[in-house]
C-alpha cells in the first residue's frame, strides 16, 4: 500500500493576519512551479521620491525640485507549501504514525503566522488515515525527532515565519485496519475499466473470488 499526499492529505494554511485562507489538497504535488521569492524591499519601509527638472533659458541652467513623496510599501501575503517525500510513503493496514512531510515557506514581504489544520477525509482516494497529528520542525534538522518536535496546538504555537523563511511540518496518521489489497483492486475497477485483470484467489481482506463476484454484479459483461 502507499500513503501519499496527494490522494489522502489536505494540509489548510490561514494568515493569522489578514485571515486569508489557502487550501492544499490535490495540488500539493503540481507545485513544481516556483513562486518568486519575496528578495527585496521588506513591507512598511517607506520610500522617498523627488523629481528633478534640469532646463536652459538662453545661456543660464536651472534645475527645480518636485515635492518629496514617501510610498509605504504593501504588504504581500504569499505562501508555498511542497510535499517533501520523494514518493509514495509504503504503508500496512494498521500503521501508526507514518509521516508525510511538507514545506511550508513564507514567499511574501513581510512576518506572518500561519494557524495550520489536516484533513485525512478527502475524497477519491483509497482511505482516509486517521489520528492525524502535526508536528514542527523547530530545530530546523530536518528529522521528525519524537519528544523534540512539538505537537502542533492550533492558535497556541502557529508558525510564525519571517519573509523568504520556511519551516518543515510533518504530518503523522494511523492506516485503518480495513485496508487491504482486495478492498484497492475493486477501488481501481470502479475508478477506471480495464480490459483485463489478474486476480489472486488468496488476497487479505477481500479474496480474488470476492474481488470478481463484486465486480460482475455492478457489470455483467466484465
Amino acid at each position: 500500500m502507499r500513503h501519499n499526499a496527494n490522494d489522502t492529505i489536505r494540509i489548510s494554511f490561514v494568515s493569522a493576519r489578514r485571515g486569508i485562507a489557502l487550501s492544499c489538497g490535490a495540488l500539493l504535488l503540481v507545485l513544481a512551479a516556483q513562486t518568486a521569492r519575496a528578495a527585496g524591499t521588506p513591507a512598511g519601509v517607506q520610500i522617498s521620491n523627488q523629481a528633478t527638472a534640469s532646463y536652459r533659458v538662453g545661456a543660464s541652467n536651472f534645475a527645480v525640485n518636485s515635492n518629496t513623496t514617501l510610498t509605504q510599501v504593501a504588504e504581500i501575503l504569499d505562501l508555498e507549501l511542497t510535499w517533501q517525500d520523494a514518493g509514495d510513503v509504503p504503508v500496512m493496514p494498521g500503521d501508526t504514525d507514518r509521516l508525510l512531510t511538507f514545506r511550508l515557506s513564507n514567499t511574501g514581504n513581510g512576518q506572518d503566522s500561519y494557524a495550520l489544520s489536516a484533513d485525512g477525509a478527502l475524497a477519491g482516494d483509497d482511505f482516509d488515515p486517521s489520528s492525524l497529528t502535526v508536528y514542527l520542525d523547530l530545530n530546523g534538522n530536518g528529522l521528525f525527532e519524537p519528544g523534540t518536535d512539538p505537537v502542533y496546538v492550533p492558535g497556541s504555537n502557529d508558525p510564525l515565519l519571517a519573509a523568504d523563511g520556511s519551516l518543515l511540518v510533518f504530518l503523522a496518521g494511523a492506516i485503518p485496519a480495513g485496508v487491504l489489497e482486495g478492498d484497492r483492486a475493486l477501488a481501481a475497477w470502479n475508478e477506471q475499466r480495464f480490459d483485463a485483470a489478474v486476480l489472486d484467489v488468496r488476497m487479505p481482506g477481500l479474496d480474488g473470488t470476492g474481488v470478481l463476484t463484486r465486480i460482475r454484479s455492478s457489470d455483467p459483461e466484465a
